[in-house]
């Protein structure tokens, strides 16, 4: 391991750099014509068996459902690395990573993104951040882990109400505010509204691409989020440099990290919440963006098995520049 300065948040350069060569082993066209005509993998002939194109960039299936301006497909993984990371990597250092696989399709490919992984982390040519730090994938899970996701379809199913519910984001996360005509304003004091309507819009999209639509009420559910409150937040901003090797472009990506408590929450929703925070909502979702964890006040645990959705565990390393306020 090569060490080295890292940044609070290292899903973008895991990302890039892992996934860079996932798509250099896997990609089936030459590399002259991968690099002109095949930057972006959206309509490749292969794209449905590619390992690539199955974890990273996957064209919707045939059976997959559609919807007009939602062309773009939800991504079916997620790189989930702790949050936030020491400012300097040392040698024998042990960073946690955690990569999601939504469905079949993306999750048989999870061996060959850990060996991608792999021989990327140990590049001497590469490397993460300006330090170009070096890194090694110490352990994988010994079998693969599946989750089953149930999700109530209507309020009716749970018409309680729950007193207190503390929403923490575990990673930054960035929304933008629908009501901007140009889409740049980002929400930097989400309202329980905000936060749901990324749910729905989140596992909505992933089970009709994935698996099959969801029949619930989305009208009924968005109506009763509108009704929820929110009692106190301690959200902060973070703001840390990204650059894009592929697109070329760079700047600073603002978001948010930290709690915040709402009142009075249907019960039907705590499901939705928790299970967007496990599978990550927002821009920058598949670099581990808009994660976030559950808990109720009155003891009880939120976390509450189940829908078609591997998660991988081995460890971590590292990348980047910052500012957090």
């Amino acid at each position: 391991m090569r060490p080295g300065r890292l940044v609070p948040w290292l899903g973008p350069a895991l990302r890039g750099l892992i996934v860079h060569r996932l798509k250099m082993m896997t990609c089936r066209h030459d590399p002259e014509e991968r690099d002109a005509l095949w930057i972006y993998c959206k309509g490749c002939p292969y794209n449905f068996e590619c390992p690539y194109g199955s974890v990273i960039e996957p064209d919707p299936g045939p059976s997959a459902v559609v919807f007009v301006g939602q062309e773009d497909a939800v991504r079916p993984s997620v790189i989930d690395p702790s949050f936030p990371a020491p400012p300097y990597a040392e040698v024998g250092s042990v960073y946690t990573l955690r990569v999601v696989f939504i469905a079949e399709r993306a999750a048989q490919h999870a061996a060959t993104f850990w060996q991608a992984a792999q021989i990327a982390g140990a590049d001497p040519e590469s490397g993460l951040g300006t330090d170009g730090v070096l890194f090694q994938v110490l352990q994988q899970p010994a079998q693969d882990r599946w989750l089953e996701v149930e999700l109530p379809r209507s309020c009716d199913e749970a018409p309680s109400l729950i007193p207190t519910l503390e929403v923490r984001l575990d990673q930054p996360l960035f929304l933008r505010d629908g009501s901007d005509p140009q889409g740049r304003r980002m929400i930097l004091t989400p309202s329980f509204s905000d936060l749901l309507r990324a749910a729905l819009r989140c596992l909505g999209r992933l089970a009709a691409l994935y698996d099959q639509p969801l029949e619930a009420d989305f009208a009924g559910l968005k109506a009763a989020g509108a009704n929820v409150s929110m009692e106190r937040s301690e959200f902060r901003i973070f703001e840390q440099w990204k650059t894009s090797h592929r697109t070329g472009q760079r700047g600073w990506l603002r978001g948010i990290v930290g709690p915040a408590v709402y009142r009075d929450v249907p019960a039907a929703l705590v499901s939705w919440m928790h299970w967007a925070g496990r599978l990550h909502v927002g821009l920058h979702r598949v670099a581990g963006a808009g994660g976030w964890t559950t808990r109720i006040y009155d003891g009880q645990d939120t976390r509450q098995p189940r829908r078609r959705v591997r998660v991988k565990h081995p460890r971590r390393r590292p990348p980047y520049r910052h500012r957090l306020h």
